[in-house]
C-alpha cells in the first residue's frame, strides 16, 4: 500500500477502507452517499463501529469532535454502533484531543470515541478510548507526523457551494458580528459553515479560538460547535480559517455548502479570485440620519467595486441595530425612503435593500456585548442565549439565513 494518502476526500475514504481491510482484516461497509454522521462502518468481532473520515490540511478542530460525539449520542446511533472512530489525514488540534479526553473521564455516559491520524500507511492513535475494542500492536512511543500530500484539482463536489461576502462601509456597522451570527444561523439550519477571516484585525480568529489561554496565536484552531435546535438531531460546526488556509484546503471540504467571508474593509485588499466567487454580498448599515449620510456613498462605491470583479453576485443592504416600535414607525419609514433616494437600487437589477419587515437585525444587548467570553475567559459562544424562552438575535439571523436560502 502506498505510504502517501490520496488527494480527494472520496479517495481518502476508499484509502481508509482499504487500509482497514488489509491491515486489520475488518469487514468494512461504505454506506450510501448522503448518510449523515459517519462515512464507513466497521465490523470488529461482531461489533459495529462508526468511522468518520476527515481529509483536511489543517488539524481537525474541537467543534468537529463535538459534532461527532453529538451524532454518537443519538438514540439510533447508540443502538447501531458500539463505538466511534474519527480518522484524520492531518491530526487534531490540542483542544480537540483535550476535550475528548476530559469528556471521557468526567462523563460516565459519554460515547466511546477515539481519534486517529494516518501515519506511514497505518493509524496512529492521538486518543484511544480505554473502552475501545481496538488493540494496537504499534510502537506507542512513535511520534506523530502530520502527512500532507500535494493537492490536485478536485471539482466533484456533491453540493453547490454558496459564497457570502460581508462588507463594511464605516466602522461600527457590525460586519464581523453579522458574518459570525449568519454563520450561526446556518448551522442551526443544519449546515456546517466555513468562516473566512480576511479582515486584518483577525477578530473572528480571536472570537472563536478554541484555546483562549493562547489567544495571541492566530494560527491556532478556531471553531464552534452549535447545538441543534431540536432534540434527536446533531449540531453543526463553524470553522474559522484565514484566506490562505481556505485556499489551500477548500477542495478537501467537499461537504461544505456555506462559506461566509468577513471581508477586508479596504476593498482592494480582498482577493480578486475570492470576490469573483461571491454569490451574495451583504453590507450592514444603520437606519439613522448620520448613518445614512455617512454610509450611502460608501455603499454605492462598494457596489461599483464589487461589480467590476463580479457581474453575477447579488448585493444586499441589511439594516443593523434596528429599533422597531410603533412610536418609531414614522421615523423609520422616512429614513428608509431617504436611503432609497441616496441609493438607486433599480440601477443594478441585482442590488437590494432588505425590507426590515422581512428581516432586520434588531438592537440587542446580546449582540452589543458579544465577545465578553474573551474577557471572562470562557469558551467561544454566539449571542444566541435564550432569555425568557426567546432570543431576538437568533430569530433575526434565522430569518436572514432563510431569506438567502430562498434564493439558492
Amino acid at each position: 500500500m502506498a505510504s502517501t494518502s490520496p488527494q480527494s476526500p472520496d479517495q481518502f475514504e476508499d484509502y481508509i477502507k482499504d487500509l482497514l481491510e488489509k491491515n486489520y482484516d475488518y469487514e468494512v461497509i461504505k454506506p450510501p452517499k448522503g448518510m449523515f454522521g459517519y462515512d464507513i462502518e466497521i465490523i470488529n468481532n461482531g461489533k459495529p463501529i462508526a468511522v468518520q473520515v476527515k481529509k483536511y490540511r489543517t488539524p481537525v478542530n474541537r467543534a468537529h469532535i463535538q459534532k461527532f460525539m453529538g451524532f454518537m449520542g443519538l438514540h439510533h446511533a447508540e443502538s447501531q454502533f458500539s463505538e466511534g472512530w474519527l480518522i484524520s489525514s492531518s491530526g487534531f488540534s490540542k483542544p480537540a484531543i483535550e476535550h475528548l479526553r476530559n469528556e471521557s473521564r468526567e462523563n460516565p455516559r459519554a460515547s466511546v470515541v477515539s481519534l486517529g491520524t494516518i501515519y506511514q500507511s497505518d493509524i496512529r492513535w492521538d486518543y484511544l478510548d480505554p473502552k475501545s475494542s481496538f488493540h494496537t500492536h504499534q510502537d506507542s512511543s512513535r511520534e506523530i507526523s502530520l502527512p500532507v500530500s500535494s493537492l490536485e484539482d478536485y471539482q466533484n463536489n456533491i453540493h453547490r457551494r454558496y459564497y457570502f461576502g460581508i462588507f463594511t462601509n464605516k466602522g461600527g456597522t457590525g460586519k464581523t458580528t453579522v458574518a459570525a451570527h449568519l454563520a450561526g444561523a446556518f448551522t442551526l439550519m443544519g449546515y456546517d459553515v466555513i468562516l473566512v477571516d480576511i479582515d486584518p484585525q483577525k477578530n473572528l480568529k480571536k472570537l472563536f479560538q478554541e484555546d483562549q489561554e493562547n489567544k495571541d496565536d492566530l494560527g491556532a484552531a478556531a471553531s464552534l460547535y452549535v447545538q441543534p435546535l431540536r432534540p434527536g438531531q446533531i449540531g453543526s460546526v463553524i470553522s474559522v480559517l484565514d484566506n490562505k488556509e481556505w485556499e489551500d484546503d477548500k477542495d478537501n471540504h467537499n461537504d461544505i455548502k456555506i462559506v461566509i467571508c468577513d471581508c477586508n474593509p479596504t476593498f482592494e485588499e480582498n482577493s480578486n479570485d475570492l470576490v469573483k466567487e461571491f454569490d451574495y454580498c451583504v453590507i450592514p448599515t444603520t437606519l439613522n440620519p448620520l448613518g445614512i449620510a455617512k454610509n450611502s456613498d460608501v455603499i454605492k462605491r462598494t457596489f461599483e467595486k464589487i461589480r467590476t470583479e463580479n457581474s453575477r453576485a447579488q448585493m444586499h443592504v441589511l439594516i443593523n441595530h434596528y429599533v422597531e416600535h410603533k412610536s418609531k414607525e414614522k421615523k423609520n419609514n422616512l429614513l428608509l425612503d431617504l436611503l432609497k433616494e441616496q441609493i438607486d437600487f433599480n440601477e443594478d437589477n441585482k442590488s437590494y435593500l432588505i425590507d426590515p419587515s422581512i428581516c432586520a437585525i434588531h438592537r440587542s444587548d446580546s449582540l452589543y456585548y458579544w465577545g465578553m467570553h474573551i474577557v471572562e475567559k470562557k469558551k467561544p459562544q454566539l449571542g444566541f442565549e435564550l432569555s425568557g424562552g426567546k432570543c431576538v438575535p437568533r430569530e433575526d439571523f434565522l430569518k436572514l439565513a432563510e431569506y438567502f436560502r430562498g434564493k439558492f
